[in-house]
């Protein structure tokens, strides 16, 4: 019998997995993930359910999850690509665009979820600290990492973990001057209210990546699109029904239902809102450091009160709530910890068990 370990492509061999270090224990509260934990509104649900009764057959729901979405975000219906989530939409990206020996710039720490489909593909990650503030550097120190052979560049605004504004227009705009894709990861679009749409029309090398998985707690339905040039969105939904034509009629109905309920993305948003207000002070009081986000989650400091991040995650964990660590972030701060924001009926509970671990 042939070993498999030759046959694969070199690319598939050096991908090492990422750091996320999570544990899924349904008996805990997770906070891990930092998606929106707000119960679903009664419109979505009647939706999935509906759509079951269809189940057997392949979706037609794109064309009107396309128009939804270009109405309720004031976008036009010819930059979208509807994907499976954002993980699809870096694999897209990544296999139109990313070629062997390829270079995609990131500016760490941030999200890494792009890393492996640049990877896949052959391409090299090329990781580059953050200015002060957390805040992208500036052109002129990037130019000297910009080579031949740089074809990407990705950031995350809001970026993690800080959950900044990490760019402006203006600072996105020069680097869309350069002869190179620029992938802007807009998933908190919702609660930042910021958004590099209006450069799309004028910029054939800008990709947005948005997501229904935050705001809209739809994480497990896989759901999300893309906002590009309309040149650039024929490309990507070619090659995306070439190789996988259909999206999940439950998730497509999903989406819909849940663009269309706008009073209920405010209510949900509100209570995020004032669950993070509530868990940031009552962190604070306890003496650790807390940063304001633009995202479903708070970062926290924990190296006041004397912990490691390591230390009081597996401290927490004991107490009935999973958070995480920021290794995966490429984070190198010893004392920072990932909270999700958790549903607003849950957060005294919550400082109760982190109260507990003091």
């Amino acid at each position: 019998m042939p070993s498999l370990p030759p046959l694969l492509r070199p690319a598939i061999r050096a991908i090492e997995p990422e750091k996320w270090n999570l544990q899924r224990r349904p008996d805990l509260l997770e906070l891990q993930f930092g998606e929106n934990q707000e119960p679903l509104s009664e419109n979505v649900l009647r939706a999935i359910a509906d759509s079951g009764r269809t189940a057997n057959y392949y979706s037609g729901l794109q064309d009107e999850l396309v128009n939804t979405i270009a109405t309720s975000k004031g976008v036009r219906p010819d930059h979208i690509t509807i994907t499976n989530g954002t993980d699809e939409a870096f694999r897209l990206i990544s296999g139109v665009f990313i070629e062997p020996g390829d270079v995609c710039l990131l500016f760490v720490p941030t999200y890494p979820a792009i890393k492996p489909s640049v990877k896949m593909m052959g391409g090299t990650i090329h990781p580059l600290a953050l200015g002060p503030d957390h805040q992208l550097p500036s052109l002129e120190d990037l130019r000297p990492h910009l080579t031949p052979q740089t074809k990407m560049i990705y950031l995350a605004n809001p970026n993690l973990p800080v959950g900044n504004l990490m760019a402006n227009l203006d600072q996105i705009r020069a680097l869309l001057e350069l002869p190179l894709i620029v992938v802007v990861d807009e998933c908190y679009v919702e609660i930042s209210q910021w958004s590099a749409y209006e450069l799309v029309n004028q910029y054939p090398n800008l990709i947005i990546t948005r997501t229904f998985s935050k705001t809209y707690g739809l994480a497990g339905l896989r759901i999300g699109y893309l906002l590009a040039h309309a040149e650039t969105t024929a490309i990507l939904s070619f090659v995306k029904v070439s190789i996988d034509s259909f999206i999940p009629s439950t998730s497509m109905a999903a989406a819909i239902a849940a663009l269309k309920d706008e009073a209920h993305l405010a209510h949900t948003l509100a209570r995020v809102a004032t669950a993070k207000q509530t868990l940031n002070a009552g962190l604070r009081a306890l003496g650790l450091t807390v940063w304001d986000t633009l995202t479903t989650h708070t970062l926290v400091d924990v190296s006041p009160a004397g912990f490691t991040a390591p230390a009081f995650v597996e401290k927490l964990r004991g107490n009935g709530v999973l958070v995480k660590t920021c290794d995966v972030y490429d984070c190198e701060e010893p004392g920072w910890v990932f909270f999700g924001i958790p549903p607003l009926d849950r957060v005294d509970w919550v400082l109760g068990r982190v109260k507990d671990c003091m």
